[in-house]
């Protein structure tokens, strides 16, 4: 026996269509109320396909803008700073981009690199790679050369969209096997492969709705974090961009008077909200320039002008905000909803924000980029805050299992991996069959039918009230300021040093909303190598999150009697 998690979303907490054309907002306090509530039974891609041709007629991401640009053609759709993009506008451009992209040869499913830091740009890039029938590919822009060289050749990307600042970071013409022909947003005469941005506006797109694409087809691929020491591309299609945004929008009451803070940057998947639920909902999605992510007193100014209404980030971003934003002497009456997610918020800090901020609701969010978001907890100032909060309830659009060793029975209290089976799912991993195959099970789902679950790899606990608290993880993944980290992976880059014989990399907890890697190495007889050394070894491989904070040499890595390494011991 398994047990089966119940969904905490209440059917009248959906929104609802009225005579307006606009959406009534959830009711949030159905949302985390105790009383009980059916089982779900794991909504399929297909049947979230079947919702959205019969009731939205949506097919794919890119008809998401375009129903947008026939409703609301004047509305704000992306917001940078001073620069900003009508719905209309943002098709008019994304339509050239895809003519362009046309032109140059591109077919269905093709993958498209977007090299670019937070701009008004972006969105034209998503865009017009999915109005072309192609698949965009977020690319990191603090992430080493080797790194990007990875993505590009395992991804097969032949066209990058990018600026002239960040191109300079992509291989050179020849180096790696899978030629970049096209540098779109850079103006070098010098190289033949490029073209500016007002090159691709000559291109016009007479049918932006012929892309070609369906729901089936691939819409994005996000790369991430791999335990064998390469990154790992996450497959997404139309079907579960879209049955993600629809799940999103209906549980926060998202609608077209909504204005969302962006602070992810396009790689990291909880960016989704800005760029797939907003414009599902007809909303605008406000990107955070860098420069104001780094000065919180700056980025709350930011929020009371831009009067933001839902705020969506990791904790670390909003432990910032409480300590040096100035929050009480901004006026934030605008913002409805608070979410989070990515790694756990210290409660003293969520408490003190709840204090400035009592107005708002709030949501801790969970879910691998495998399957966007999967569980959610819902909650407002009233509530007693004692000890962590809690992953909450599985929501709508998926159903959870929680199973013991060997697939054994769990009782409230136990711990046990969760399973999720969802319409958000990944179609798996780029070119990975054998690690997609190893990260699914086929289970009967709550309907009897047999569905594919993600295995997390999160090991959870159910407390009395049925929801789910977060107990750690099953592999040696560990989520370091909202990043995922695979700590295998900083070890493999460590051993490749070759002043190096073994090492270890744990994490510490340095207090309570801070985590660090800690990396212990031993060095080779008669060699010598210094810290600094180390980690500029690391840099040509690694992203900047996932160095480590402390780099310790010792005579020796201990071992369990099994000849595994002892991360307890080196944690002490």
């Amino acid at each position: 026996m398994l047990r089966r998690i119940r969904t905490g979303l209440d059917t009248n907490t959906r929104g609802r269509r009225i005579s307006n054309g606009k959406r009534d907002r959830a009711r949030p306090e159905r949302c985390y109320r105790r009383h009980p509530v059916r089982r779900n039974v794991g909504y399929s891609a297909e049947h979230y396909c079947k919702v959205f041709r019969a009731i939205e007629n949506l097919r794919t991401i890119a008809d998401v803008i375009l129903e947008a640009a026939d409703r609301h053609p004047d509305g704000q759709a992306f917001v940078f700073g001073k620069e900003s993009l009508t719905y209309s506008q943002l098709v008019e451009k994304a339509s050239g981009l895809a003519a362009f992209l046309k032109e140059r040869g591109t077919k269905v499913g093709d993958r498209i690199g977007v090299l670019l830091p937070p701009c008004i740009e972006s969105p034209v890039a998503v865009y017009g790679s999915l109005l072309a029938g192609c698949a965009f590919v977020p690319l990191d822009p603090d992430a080493p050369g080797p790194r990007l060289e990875y993505a590009i050749r395992d991804c097969g990307i032949s066209h990058v969209v990018t600026s002239d600042h960040l191109s300079g970071k992509l291989p050179s013409r020849d180096a790696v096997e899978q030629r970049i022909e096209s540098l779109i947003g850079v103006d070098a005469a010098s190289d033949p492969r490029t073209f500016s941005w007002e090159e691709v506006s000559e291109f016009e797109n007479d049918d932006a709705s012929g892309h070609g694409s369906n729901e089936d087809s691939l819409a994005y691929v996000m790369y991430t974090s791999g335990t064998t020491g390469e990154p790992k591309g996450i497959m997404h299609t139309n079907a579960s961009g879209l049955a993600y945004a629809r799940a999103s929008r209906d549980l926060y009451g998202v609608s077209s008077s909504d204005r969302l803070a962006n602070h992810s940057p396009l790689h990291f998947d909880i960016s989704t909200m800005g760029y797939l639920t907003m414009p599902l909902a007809n909303g605008t999605t406000v990107l955070l320039p860098d420069a104001h992510k780094k000065m919180p007193a700056s980025l709350s100014q930011l929020l009371e002008t831009e009067k933001i209404t839902i705020w969506y980030s990791v904790p670390l971003a909003l432990t910032q905000l409480v300590d040096f934003g100035a929050i009480d002497k901004r006026d934030l009456s605008s913002l409805r909803w608070i979410l989070f997610g990515g790694e756990p918020f210290p409660t003293d800090k969520l408490k003190h924000l709840m204090d400035l901020l009592p107005h708002a609701r709030y949501s801790n969010v969970y879910g691998p980029a495998e399957v966007n978001q999967c569980t959610f907890f819902n909650f407002d100032s009233s509530i007693s805050l004692e000890n962590a909060v809690p992953l909450g309830q599985v929501w709508e659009a998926a159903e959870g299992i929680v199973r013991g060793r060997g697939g054994s029975d769990v009782r409230n209290g136990e711990d046990g991996e969760l399973l999720i089976s969802s319409g958000t799912m990944m179609k798996g991993y780029w070119g990975r069959e054998d690690l997609t195959a190893s990260s699914v099970i086929r289970l009967r789902a709550a309907d009897g039918e047999e569905r594919l679950f993600y295995k997390t790899r999160d090991i959870v606990r159910h407390r009395p009230d049925g929801s789910l608290d977060f107990v750690g993880r099953a592999d040696r993944q560990v989520k370091v300021r909202g990043y995922r980290v695979e700590l295998n992976e900083i070890e493999a880059a460590i051993r490749d040093h070759d002043g190096i014989s073994d090492c270890g990399v744990v994490v510490s907890e340095d207090s309570e909303e801070e985590r660090s890697i800690r990396a212990f190495a031993a060095l080779r007889n008669g060699i010598t190598v210094s810290k600094e050394q180390v980690l500029e070894h690391l840099a040509l491989s690694l992203p900047r999150y996932a160095l480590p904070s402390e780099v310790l040499f010792v005579e020796s890595i201990p071992r369990t009697p099994a000849g595994k390494i002892d991360y307890k011991a080196l944690a002490r």
